[in-house]
């Protein structure tokens, strides 16, 4: 069936070129990453054996791939480069795809790689949560925790979020993975509070494409379940993403509020927040982007902007949380502006959940 593939290139233009080769013209590419999902796609498709008269007939395809401007700047010469992608692709042994530029062929490869081995990390339970304080500027105290995910990846060993996360927004698992950071965390949570570390909050990292009515509702029952209070967690999701989806963002993020849980926005002061709205927004927390802290004690533009940033959050009634904090400099300017908490490597890089908890009971 070609029904997944059809779906792909029903926008496209699609051409027999002669004998066994065909073309696809995709007019708009949002990125190279499309282009692979669709050219796996292809070959997925091609997989299917045909039966014809009780015979079964398998079929292979080799894909070559050129792009504009980037390859050729002509039609004609665009064709030349893809069918010379093409061989490429069956010299690599058939049923693959090429880039006509190779360094494109790897970074595919790399990422269809990646996003079948994140479909068995779900499955194998590989997913794993580690854990960074949150400070009191004055006393040091650890008032809070992040919860941030990590992968334990077969191969490459501990894997940082950045490596997967966007990989499982495109392919639809991001609702399933943050499910399961979110109640990694909150019973983690739970036991805390129950060991003695009653005051101490969650800050859980909530993706953009994951917040839907079902999804809101999914986190609710999570929270509940793990019976803790929403209270004691904290969704953060990213200011670019309340921007652009503004509207939607004010009413999930309202039943989220309504039912007892805190809002943060999170990476703030290098978007493009309308201020005028993020009053209206149902929010508690800003938490100032690392980018504008690690020159704090260095650049009086970002000292400047921290500043104007812990007033306004201030001025609304926002809790403000600094992260990326570092060094003594940073930690003495900010809390010398009055930021509420802070977080960083000076306090405590990521950690399993044994060694922070060392770290939580030390006192």
């Amino acid at each position: 069936s070609l029904v997944g593939s059809e779906m792909c290139i029903r926008d496209s233009t699609v051409a027999r070129l002669g004998g066994d080769e065909f073309a696809i013209l995709i007019n708009q590419v949002d990125s190279i990453d499309h282009v692979t999902d669709l050219a796996a796609h292809l070959l997925s498709a091609l997989e299917h054996p045909l039966s014809i008269h009780d015979h079964k007939f398998y079929l292979m395809g080799s894909i070559g791939v050129a792009i504009y401007p980037h390859d050729a700047q002509d039609d004609e010469t665009l064709i030349s480069c893809a069918d010379a992608a093409m061989y490429q692709a069956k010299a690599m042994g058939r049923n693959q795809f090429s880039f006509y530029e190779p360094s494109l062929t790897d970074s595919a490869h790399e990422h269809l790689s990646l996003e079948q081995d994140l479909r068995h990390a779900l499955v194998n339970k590989e997913l794993t949560t580690f854990y960074q304080p949150q400070v009191n500027p004055i006393t040091g105290e650890i008032v809070g925790i992040e919860a941030l995910a990590r992968w334990n990846h077969p191969s490459r060993g501990l894997t940082s979020p950045n490596t997967f996360i966007e990989i499982a927004e495109e392919i639809g698992l991001i609702d399933d993975l943050g499910a399961i950071i979110t109640e990694q965390a909150c019973i983690q949570l739970k036991h805390w509070h129950d060991i003695g570390a009653n005051n101490v909050r969650m800050a859980i990292n909530v993706s953009g494409r994951q917040l839907t009515d079902q999804v809101v509702e999914q986190l609710k029952w999570i929270v509940s379940n793990a019976g803790i209070s929403p209270d004691n967690v904290d969704f953060e999701l990213t200011e670019s993403y309340l921007m652009q989806n503004a509207e939607q963002s004010k009413r999930l993020l309202t039943s989220l509020r309504d039912s007892g849980f805190h809002i943060a926005i999170d990476d703030f002061g290098i978007g493009y927040s309308s201020l005028a709205y993020l009053k209206r927004l149902p929010i508690d927390k800003l938490k100032i982007d690392r980018m504008l802290i690690q020159d704090i004690a260095h650049d009086p533009n970002d000292e400047a902007i921290c500043r104007a940033v812990i007033a306004l959050g201030h001025s609304l009634g926002l809790t403000i949380v600094a992260e990326g904090v570092e060094s003594l400099r940073q930690q003495e300017f900010l809390a010398r502006e009055g930021c509420d908490i802070l977080q960083g490597f000076k306090f405590g890089k990521p950690m399993p959940a044994t060694e922070f908890e060392r770290l939580l009971f030390a006192a």
